[in-house]
């Protein structure tokens, strides 16, 4: 027969169960939202969830912004540093070169060729 506890017991570890869930879901609501606000502020973070709004969608590129957001946070408590919009949006060699290898390759496909200005 299994062990059975007292419902105020079983209580307690539900309520605790119910927080440690409901806490993830709640940042993922705030998020979401300041993603949402984001979409109709200026700047590039405004840009940022624009463009994947565009690209993916509503719903997705909401949550790509989001994600982004979680992102700058996260680096924000780690190193301590305030939010420097510059840092957050740095082109690196390594992006820039790979954007550039995907220009290539949209211009291969029509038989285009990539002119530098």
């Amino acid at each position: 027969m299994p062990l059975q506890q007292k419902s105020d017991e079983l209580q307690t570890q539900r309520d605790r169960l119910n927080l440690v869930e409901a806490t993830p879901v709640r940042w993922r609501i705030v998020l979401l939202k300041a993603a949402d606000a984001l979409s109709r502020a200026q700047g590039r973070m405004g840009e940022y969830v624009r463009r994947f709004k565009g690209r993916l969608g509503k719903a997705e590129g909401i949550v790509a912004g989001a994600h982004k957001l979680a992102r700058i946070i996260w680096a924000m408590v780690v190193s301590g540093q305030p939010y420097d919009e510059s840092k957050a949006f740095l082109t690196t060699p390594a992006s820039q070169a790979r954007r550039l290898q995907n220009l290539r390759n949209q211009a291969k496909a029509p038989n285009m060729t990539l002119v530098p200005a």
